[in-house]
């Protein structure tokens, strides 16, 4: 009796070697009896415990969940997250900060009146509510010649009287024509798209003038000015924090500014802009 436990003992002993093993779990908890040979940057190397002397296996480091080894250690390989990157692309909730330029035609829908050539630039604050929605505001500058009316249209005045066609010959009243104001939008904001979308923008600008050269009767110069405007285009993500947009800008005054008749103003253009998301 002696006799057996003393070689059962010494059998236990020799067997605990071979039964102790590395375990491979995969993310599907699916497992593996190995021995591990090798451990590289993105796989595992190993061989069956069943069959040591067989043939070498390999499997990379994202299908494992974890590794357990004989002497009682684990690596655990933590989930990956690929796309981690397009959640911030789609979160616009904040406030973005940014410049646009608006290069474009205007007219004065004075009967006659020839398109000029104006621009529109400034300084864009937009407060996304969540991904799609939001409302923007800001600092707009916009300047255009009125240059001279047609040949057989109505003729636009200086506050002096003088009609805009009057060609005097006198270089002093190059910029006689010159019209420019300072203005603060207020839009509505719909967007669309985790890095590439639609981008509209409809609402009004409150502008104040700072030059004109004509003579009106609703007091050009003393008066705030209305406009309606609207923004059709896209949009691109370049990561989380900044973006550009593109679009074609219509704007038509509220009000006869002018005091002639149908001489509101129409202005069109193709606006590019850029923004930066401040904050989280």
């Amino acid at each position: 009796m002696n006799k057996l436990v003393l070689l059962s003992m010494i059998a236990m002993l020799f067997s605990a070697p071979l039964c102790a093993q590395d375990v491979i779990v995969k993310k599907d908890s699916t497992t593996i009896k190995a021995k591990i040979t090798e451990v590289n940057k993105h796989t595992i190397t190993y061989k069956k415990a069943d069959y040591p002397d067989g043939p070498t296996f390999q499997i990379k480091k994202s299908k494992l969940q974890k590794i357990e080894y004989k002497n009682g250690d684990q690596t655990v390989f933590e989930k990956k997250h690929f796309f981690k990157s397009e959640k911030p692309l789609t979160v616009r909730d904040g406030w973005h900060l940014g410049l646009h330029y608006t290069p474009g035609m205007n007219v004065a829908l004075t009967n006659g009146a020839e398109p000029v050539f104006a621009n529109n630039m400034g300084f864009d604050a937009k407060y996304f509510f969540n991904n799609n929605w939001g409302i923007k505001t800001g600092v707009l500058y916009q300047f255009f010649d009125m240059g001279e009316s047609g040949g057989n249209g109505e003729n636009l005045f200086r506050e002096d009287g003088t009609p805009s066609d009057n060609e005097d010959g006198d270089n002093e009243n190059d910029n006689d024509f010159m019209v420019s104001a300072i203005g603060v939008p207020l839009h509505a904001v719909f967007t669309s798209g985790k890095r590439l979308g639609v981008n509209i923008e409809a609402g009004v600008s409150y502008f104040y003038p700072l030059n004109s050269p004509l003579n009106t009767s609703t007091g050009f110069s003393d008066n705030v000015l209305l406009t309606a405007e609207t923004l059709l285009g896209g949009s691109y993500r370049f990561n989380s924090k900044l973006g550009i947009d593109a679009g074609v800008l219509l704007q038509v005054d509220l009000v006869n500014y002018t005091g002639q008749k149908n001489s509101n103003n129409l202005f069109t253009g193709l606006q590019l802009g850029v923004s930066y998301k401040i904050g989280k």
